[in-house]
């Protein structure tokens, strides 16, 4: 009767042999919290504020990215239907007409007086804005130029890749046509390794 009682305890847990008959002496572990990258972020609180400011950059860029397809015409306006064809290269993934309503002060859309076809072109406004920043860069080109020494400096070999730097003109303040407008004016600071890389010259 002892022999099936203790089995009987032994079944349902409960008494000294809990764990099974020989392991009376081992203690419980508690199974450890996982701290991984992906239980940090949905743990994380949300800025609500940064989210529409990323938001806001993201717009700004295609925004930017359809500007300069546009003015790349001969005659700096596009139909509709080729910008409609060109979307998916700036990465837009809705419409591209409903996505040029949304910012009238930049895109004025409008019929083609011969074609007959609604074309868009870039407004009055924004070539201002665009002209501004132009003049904003050249006024501080020594500043954009130091700036652009500083990051060859961080980097392992002082050298930069340009496609890379292509990616982040923007951010430093460099004018899209850099490597013409701006590069050659620095001979003693910067030059172009090969096509693909831009290196330091002096380090003061």
């Amino acid at each position: 009767m002892h022999a099936l009682s203790v089995r009987l305890r032994i079944l349902s847990g409960s008494g000294t042999f809990q764990y099974g008959p020989f392991m009376c002496g081992v203690q419980r572990r508690w199974k450890k919290p996982v701290d991984s990258a992906r239980t940090r972020l949905e743990g994380r609180t949300r800025d609500h504020r940064l989210d529409k400011l990323m938001v806001q950059l993201r717009n700004l860029k295609l925004a930017l990215a359809v500007c300069e397809l546009i003015s790349q015409q001969r005659n700096e306006y596009a139909s509709l239907q080729l910008l409609s064809k060109w979307r998916h290269e700036v990465g837009l993934n809705i419409e591209i007409g409903a996505f040029l309503k949304k910012y009238p002060h930049i895109f004025q859309i409008y019929m083609h007086p011969v074609k007959r076809n609604h074309c868009c072109k870039i407004t009055q406004k924004m070539t201002d804005l665009i002209a501004e920043e132009e003049a904003v860069i050249r006024e501080n080109e020594t500043s954009i130029v130091q700036r652009l020494k500083k990051l060859l400096m961080l980097s392992t070999n002082g050298t930069l890749n340009m496609h890379a730097l292509w990616l982040v003109r923007k951010e430093l303040g460099l004018p899209d046509d850099y490597r013409s407008s701006m590069l050659p004016k620095y001979p003693y600071d910067l030059y172009l390794e090969t096509p693909d890389t831009l290196s330091l010259v002096s380090r003061d």
